[in-house]
């Protein structure tokens, strides 16, 4: 069983500020985004999928109760460890097809993926941009990548896929600003900052952005 404690480096009497410390300085390092390059996610292993479930336990009061006394007990739910796993196979095969523009595809992984781990909330967000990709269903695309952003607000990539969603959608200003919002958390964002200079080089509506710098 692995220990979430362990998993985040803090002990079994963290605080909820210890916790959440230790989280944002362990995703920053092992964040996805650091392995965008060339317009492609480079696949890492487990770790980033460990972090986040450990934090979503340990961050909440009564998931934390409960764990304690799983861990007290040896209780493991072997089930859902699995599932675990698979949704982020599916979510890697998903990221895979999305990298090769095989939207229908990668929305299909994405899709399997929160259907395996519906508390994961990048696995929506996500689906949403490979659904608007398609072109088709964008105010549920848009609704997707909304409720992702909202479970998890300190996630640079998730306002990029709803600013890219924004985009595809019509609503340049307001992708404009989620975007610029993914900078905000992540100043060194390689997929928000790769979005910006592909509309400079388009000469689109984040020009007057580049300008002003």
């Amino acid at each position: 069983m692995e220990n979430f404690y362990a998993i985040l480096r803090v002990s079994r009497g963290a605080t909820n500020t210890e916790i959440r410390m230790s989280y944002l300085k362990l995703a920053r390092e092992c964040h996805p985004d650091r392995f965008f390059q060339d317009g492609k996610w480079i696949l890492t292993n487990e770790r980033f999928a460990l972090i986040n479930e450990a934090y979503r336990i340990l961050s909440d009061e009564e998931k934390r109760r409960s764990y304690d006394e799983e861990l007290r007990h040896g209780k493991e739910s072997e089930k859902e460890r699995t599932q675990k796993i698979q949704g982020e196979n599916s979510f890697r095969n998903g990221l895979q097809e999305f990298n090769r523009e095989n939207y229908g595809a990668a929305y299909r992984f994405f899709e399997s993926a929160w259907k395996l781990n519906p508390d994961e909330p990048r696995y929506k967000s996500y689906g949403g941009l490979a659904m608007a990709k398609m072109g088709r269903r964008l105010n549920e695309a848009l609704a997707f990548c909304e409720e992702a952003v909202e479970k998890e607000v300190y996630k640079p990539d998730l306002y990029v896929n709803l600013g890219i969603v924004y985009c595809l959608a019509g609503f340049q200003e307001k992708g404009r600003k989620k975007i610029q919002e993914a900078l905000r958390w992540d100043p060194n964002n390689s997929r928000a900052i790769q979005e910006l200079e592909k509309e400079k080089r388009k000469g689109g509506w984040l020009n007057k952005i580049f300008k002003r710098r």
